[in-house]
């Protein structure tokens, strides 16, 4: 809605009705114009609705007593401690007299119009705010648990690489080729030394989804990591007069983030440097290609663009996040050929190149740049930091200063809290304003930059202004609702932020070239502006329909993990009658009780269980809801026979006698019932070949095993 002018004009071309102006047409005609008087209906501010109850010319200004519809006044017609005029507490306001207008049904459907779009859009964005922050909770334990598996196999992996080095010994290694170019090729070539337009040629190649050869991918790993090796663990960044400093957080992959940020903001070059702080792969599609550019540009340009190594830059996030898996889908040869193994020969050069990335980076002595954040330690200063063995992959868990300084780095969150405290994530610490603070003062720094969480807006400020979270992947997965921001600066040091939305990685082949002129702008940039408020049109309900989605679909998975733990719950918590019920008060509790997390379960519900006719819920329908299956195959076969196996493996345990005998086994206090935790007990007390686990299913119930 435009804002009402509050002018008097009365010119023959225009005529003002209850504040608004409109041209005159055909069918207007000049009316008699409304005065405020006692008992007219007006509208306060341009938006609220009101009935004048008092008017006095006396004071100056001249004000007017109104009594609104709804409860958003400050008084009850009392002003001085003197009652001017009658009406319900909270609805009543003096105000100036040119702040009130005449009221008419026209200016009330516009009213209600406007109130409406103010609810739509606060609604929108509760939700936009909850389902963000339910996928950041179930994103954050997703981190965990893979650092949980990584552990549980890494006893698993030492041997097996303790093996792997006895069997070089004995037998030669397997041969870690590359496929030949085959005469069909027409993707991205490169040729040394690098030149701008060749790299602008493979990027004009990667937006068509164009696969780089691994011959040329290797060749710009090579070509990189000498660089990477000879740098220091922390980098010093100048900024000339004439320079600017642009830092990138996280990407994950998005190829069009990156090239949305180049289009905006120019390419890299010796003057329009920029600082990339960490996370290039996982999750998103082409974390391959995000990583090319970056190496490229490094090239083209060794002080002109620097790299910090983010937490998503190890082998252990790789095999688990997606990274790992792009490399073999990408780069799997045939069965036929004789170099099958080249997709791990790519992937190891990737992460060998990741093993070199510096930590972290300090911007004209004044800005401290890392990708995780700060440490549990108290007094870190720069020069330890500068000495971290970083030639490995990142340590977790370790007691060795040095392993925690490393993983800190790369693993910690700002937080309001004082002090540090264990992190949610399940590596590096959550550390508050405190920490910050003393950090700044003991290394003479004014401001902390650091990425590693996706915020709404693409930044947010904490700490009292010292310290800025950046993530420049919008639309983060594809799911998230967030914007993108980058940090510029020149030699003043004065950080300027700037949000973006990127568009699809497909409509950028409708800009051809991308850069025409090999400029920091070209003529393309106002093409791009366009894609970007195409983007920004996208319907926010299919948005929030696929974030729901995805949350719905990890809280899936977390409920499959934790059935048995659920059912115990479910079982000690179930109404007095004992039917296999629980209120919908219960249920949320169990889920965050036992999945340990603190989700709005009660808001998922609708989508989660059916809810029964007395509005409780049955736990068992809800429990056998979520299963494992395998769709290729039925899965009600592998079923009965494990069960008719378990109940063989009963039946000799209890040396074959009558099933009275067996309940009276199960029965131990004799009340005539088998509770749930004397089934279970007794099953571990018999010699059924059942782990802990498997007792504590919920599959194994002494109907099934005994009927």
């Amino acid at each position: 809605m435009l804002k009402r002018k509050r002018d008097d004009d009365t010119e023959n071309e225009i005529m003002h009705v209850n504040g608004r102006h409109h041209a005159m047409g055909i069918n207007d005609r000049p009316s008699a114009v409304v005065e405020v008087a006692v008992g007219v209906s007006v509208l306060v501010f341009g938006k609220h609705a009101a009935v004048v109850r008092y008017m006095t010319n006396s004071a100056e200004p001249p004000l007017v007593g109104v009594e609104f519809l709804r409860p958003v006044g400050n008084c009850d017609g009392m002003w001085n401690s003197k009652r001017f005029f009658q009406c319900k507490l909270n609805r009543g306001m003096f105000v100036r007299k040119d702040q009130v207008e005449p009221f008419s049904t026209r200016d009330a459907a516009a009213c209600t119009l406007q109130a409406m779009w103010r609810r739509r859009k606060q609604t929108l964005a509760f939700k936009t705010l909850v389902l963000t922050q339910t996928w950041n909770t179930l994103d954050n334990h997703q981190e965990q648990l893979n650092l949980k598996r990584a552990e549980q196999t890494k006893s698993a992996c030492d041997a097996l690489s303790i093996l792997a080095k006895e069997l070089v010994l004995s037998k030669p290694p397997l041969p870690r080729t590359l496929s030949e170019l085959p005469t069909t090729y027409d993707g991205p070539e490169l040729h040394w030394p690098l030149t701008l337009p060749n790299v602008l040629s493979m990027m004009e190649h990667f937006k068509l989804g164009h696969v780089m050869h691994a011959t040329y991918v290797m060749e710009v790993l090579a070509q990189a990591t000498p660089l990477f090796k000879a740098s220091p663990t922390l980098q010093h960044v100048d900024v000339g007069p004439t320079d600017r400093l642009t830092i990138i957080g996280d990407l994950h992959g998005q190829l069009q983030d990156l090239y949305c940020i180049l289009l905006t903001n120019g390419l890299p070059s010796g003057t329009n440097k920029y600082l990339f702080n960490g996370d290039f792969v996982d999750r998103g599609h082409f974390g391959a290609e995000v990583v090319l550019v970056l190496l490229c540009f490094k090239l083209l340009y060794p002080n002109g663009v620097f790299l910090n190594r983010g937490n998503h830059e190890s082998r252990n996030q790789n095999s688990w996040m997606g990274f790992e898996e792009e490399i073999l889908r990408k780069y799997n040869t045939t069965p036929t050929t004789a170099t099958t193994n080249q997709a791990v020969t790519v992937l190891a050069g990737f992460q060998d190149m990741f093993d070199t990335l510096p930590l972290c980076a300090l911007v004209l002595n004044r800005i401290f740049i890392v990708h995780g954040g700060l440490f549990s330690a108290r007094h870190v200063t720069l020069d330890q930091l500068n000495h971290v063995d970083r030639f490995r992959e990142p340590p977790l868990h370790s007691k060795l200063d040095q392993d925690r300084l490393f993983e800190e780095m790369l693993w910690s969150d700002p937080r309001t809290i004082h002090g540090q405290q264990a992190s949610v994530r399940g590596a590096g610490v959550e550390f508050g304003e405190d920490v910050t603070n003393e950090f700044c003062s003991v290394n003479k720094v004014a401001l902390v930059i650091r990425s590693h969480e996706c915020v709404p807006e693409g930044y947010a400020v904490l700490h009292g202004g010292r310290l800025i979270t950046l993530f420049s992947a919008s639309k983060y997965c594809g799911t998230q609702m967030n914007k993108g921001a980058f940090c510029s600066l020149k030699a003043d040091c004065r950080p300027e932020i700037q949000q973006f939305i990127a568009p699809p990685l497909h409509t950028y082949s409708r800009v051809k070239p991308m850069f025409p002129q090999y400029n920091s702008v070209g003529g393309d940039l106002h093409l791009a502006h366009e894609v970007v408020n195409e983007a920004d049109m996208s319907a926010d309900t299919t948005m929030h329909a696929s974030l729901e989605e995805d949350s719905l679909r990890m809280i899936a998975e977390r409920i499959c993990e934790h059935k048995s733990d659920l059912f115990r719950y479910f079982t000690q918590h179930e109404h007095a009658a004992r039917n296999g019920r629980v209120s919908r008060v219960v249920w949320a509790d169990a889920l965050k009780a036992e999945l340990k997390l603190d989700l709005p379960f009660l808001l998922y519900q609708s989508k989660l269980v059916d809810v029964e006719a007395d509005n409780t819920i049955n736990y068992s329908k809800f429990l056998s809801r979520y299963r494992i299956e395998n769709p290729a195959m039925d899965s009600t076969g592998w079923q009965a026979n494990m069960i008719a196996t378990i109940c063989k493996k009963l039946y000799r345990a209890m040396g074959a006698g009558s099933i009275q005998h067996a309940f009276q086994i199960f029965d131990t206090d004799a009340s005539g019932s088998i509770e749930y935790d004397e089934f279970a007990h007794t099953l571990k007390q018999l010699d059924t070949g059942l782990s802990d686990k498997q007792v504590s299913s919920r599959y194994i119930t002494p109907l099934k095993c005994l009927e």
